[in-house]
């Protein structure tokens, strides 16, 4: 079996030797090629590789080797079928997800008798767009994860149903941790997709994923909504520090990250 015509076609563009291997990623659930680089060329191959891939294959970053190989392991333990993942995620909308996060957020807040952490003010945030603050361009999932330097990292081209946002349920990917389920996951990106045209770029085997919007937010109180939502899907953000810079942030960067630990 030989790799796509388009992987060799993306690396020839760019002058890179090699090729791409076969992959255990997604443990036969599906089709898939992995090529090893160096991490300060990941993002370009990766869009590269997006702007060619035919519908039905999607580049995915997903860390180091080790990673590709228990992400194999995750997908092999996986007992629903990609269909059946796919078809559940289809009746399940992504504000529903958000509404029922939210539910349990304020139910677990008024249980601990604290105060709802989750509040925005709109004037925060203006302060916070109105300072110049410089943006970061890249793929975090190339970099080491303690020096930040560039690390060799594998690409990923991943056989799908024509919808980068199956992903996660052809690699059973997510749950555990608070990390939303396989089915949640395809659901809460259809929306995002569809609200900002985000697509991933990378997950890894350590529950964390990246994704590109290809549209920002369009003020400061789509910011705020935006930014609600990504707390309910990944809890983890609200422990960084305050929601305002994150939620500014949102109308700056081209790359969003969430992990569950």
């Amino acid at each position: 079996m030989k790799p796509p015509e388009f992987v060799n076609d993306a690396l020839g563009s760019l002058g890179l030797a090699g090729e791409f291997r076969c992959s255990n990623v997604a443990a036969g659930r599906a089709e898939a090629w992995a090529y090893v680089i160096n991490g300060d060329r990941a993002l370009r191959l990766w869009t590269e590789l997006q702007h060619r891939a035919p519908p039905d294959w999607w580049p995915l970053i997903v860390g180091d080797e080790s990673s590709e190989c228990r992400l194999g392991d995750i997908a092999d333990t996986c007992q629903a079928t990609v269909r059946e993942l796919v078809a559940e995620a289809s009746g399940l909308a992504g504000e529903k997800c958000f509404h029922r996060w939210a539910e349990r957020h304020s139910e677990l807040a008024i249980l601990a008798g604290i105060r709802d952490e989750m509040e925005i003010d709109p004037a925060q945030v203006a302060e916070e767009l109105a300072e110049h603050r410089d943006s970061w361009d890249g793929i975090v999932l190339a970099r080491d994860p303690h020096t930040k330097a560039p690390r060799s990292t594998v690409l990923v081209v991943l056989r799908t149903n024509g919808e980068q946002a199956t992903v996660p349920a052809i690699l059973g990917w997510g749950g555990g941790n608070d990390c939303p389920r396989p089915v949640e996951q395809v659901a809460v990106l259809r929306y995002w997709h569809e609200q900002y045209g985000a697509v991933i770029a990378g997950l890894s085997a350590d529950m964390f994923i990246e994704l590109r919007p290809s549209r920002r937010p369009a003020d400061v109180n789509g910011a705020i909504a935006l930014a609600l939502q990504q707390c309910l899907y990944c809890p983890e953000i609200r422990s960084v520090g305050p929601l305002a810079p994150f939620a500014a942030a949102l109308m700056r960067d081209s790359d969003w990250v969430f992990w569950w630990d």
